[in-house]
């Protein structure tokens, strides 16, 4: 092949003039942020730099090699669930708690927690946690069941109160169980099975499903499954993972106002009181007693009690 020729056109000489000028005066170049989306099917992309100091062929040329590629539809569909899903939960946990760790630092908020509230509060933790058995033997083990049962009853009670309206019973218990029991215990699956084959067969059929086992004084078989796939629940363990939660639960309420006014609005409704019962003959008491009743909840305003 010849040798190439050292000749340049007019248009040839003019560009290499532009680009050495856009090469110097680069300090010209100013930030453009990208063009607002439409909801159109192809965007063009945008200029990310605009260059003072050339003419318009240059400036073809810089825009041809200075544009961003803007995400494609899918991708831009994705970042707006995760950002709408941001949002949800930003609104149910304004306060970082109650997503299956501990709540952040309550120094601040401490400071809004009045006097009634955290007297209450922790009077719904001891009620909770009322009737932990003493240690059973060995031999005790038609003693060790009716333990369970009650056991059972009293974790559905706290998913009850910790319960949003919208949810099922079995929804309030598997996000009870998932939020605020031990790490390692708190599996969505595992909570559904002890829904089912614990909770609400010990209930309504005096005895546990077919997928869980439970004992009593044998710590270490405590949330292992056999080799049936049968899960085991040790009762004195189970009741340190119910305090555990419970004391999860609670604390998070110190941090969220509004579910703080909510629970303890509905534990005030659980109320109860010792009576004397009456029983009449025409005029004439023939029994008397004491029984219990529902209580009267407390005034809305209990403060200067």
């Amino acid at each position: 092949m010849g040798r190439r020729s050292e000749h340049r056109s007019p248009r040839q000489a003019t560009l290499k003039t532009d680009r050495h000028a856009r090469r110097t005066d680069s300090l010209h170049a100013t930030a453009v942020g990208p063009e607002r989306l439409s909801g159109r099917s192809s965007v063009e992309p945008a200029t990310v730099f605009r260059d003072h100091g050339t003419n318009d062929a240059t400036a073809g040329l810089l825009r041809r090699r200075s544009r961003v590629r803007v995400p494609s539809l899918p991708l831009r569909s994705a970042c707006k669930q995760s950002v709408s899903l941001f949002l949800n939960l930003a609104e149910r946990f304004p306060d970082g708690a109650g997503m299956g760790q501990t709540p952040a630092s309550t120094t601040l908020q401490a400071m809004t927690l009045s006097a009634s509230d955290e007297s209450e509060l922790n009077a719904l933790l001891a009620s909770l946690l009322k009737g932990r058995p003493p240690a059973l033997s060995p031999g005790e083990g038609d003693e060790a069941l009716q333990q369970h049962k009650l056991l059972a009853a009293a974790i559905h009670r706290a998913s009850g109160l910790a319960a949003y309206g919208s949810e099922s019973e079995t929804d309030g218990w598997v996000r009870f169980v998932t939020e605020h029991f031990p790490e390692g215990k708190n599996d969505s699956a595992d909570a559904r099975r002890l829904f089912g084959d614990w909770r609400t067969s010990l209930l309504k059929k005096g005895t546990p499903g077919p997928r869980v086992l439970v004992t009593h004084g044998q710590s270490s078989t405590h949330w292992i499954s056999d080799d049936q796939g049968r899960l085991c629940i040790n009762l004195e363990d189970m009741w340190g993972d119910f305090e555990h939660a419970a004391a999860h639960f609670v604390e998070s309420l110190k941090v969220n106002e509004g579910r703080r006014k909510v629970v303890l609005d509905r534990w005030r409704l659980q109320a109860w009181d010792a009576v004397r019962f009456s029983a009449l003959a025409g005029a004439t008491v023939i029994e008397s007693a004491h029984a219990v009743t529902a209580g009267r909840p407390p005034p809305a305003d209990d403060s200067t009690k």
